[in-house]
């Protein structure tokens, strides 16, 4: 029973270990997706594009990194484009969010 336990133990430092050499990568890959999208965000008054953010979620067994923005509302209309108020034009879209995948 105690070899039983150790290799239990063993394997699950092990396994806690690649966990967290994974999500320091994906921290990192996080933060240089926020600075490019920083960079690349249209700008109007410079308020969208400072919202970007990126967090790591842990579910299910799995590791990942999301990036948002805060004015998540504007994150679509702004990378596709779309009709103005008065129904006779559309927006053009400006692409910054692709690249940065």
């Amino acid at each position: 029973m105690e070899l039983d336990t150790e290799i239990m133990r063993i394997v699950s430092e092990f396994a806690q270990e690649i966990t967290d050499d994974i999500e320091q990568e994906l921290t990192e890959i996080g933060n240089e997706a926020v600075q490019e999208l920083e960079q690349t965000s249209p700008r109007d008054t410079g308020d969208y594009a400072s919202k970007w953010q990126s967090k790591i979620i842990r579910e299910y067994g799995a590791v990942k990194v999301v990036v948002s923005n805060k004015k998540y509302q504007l994150t679509h209309l702004l990378e596709n484009g779309t009709t103005n108020a008065d129904g006779t034009q559309r927006t053009q879209p400006q692409e910054h969010i692709g690249p940065a995948n």
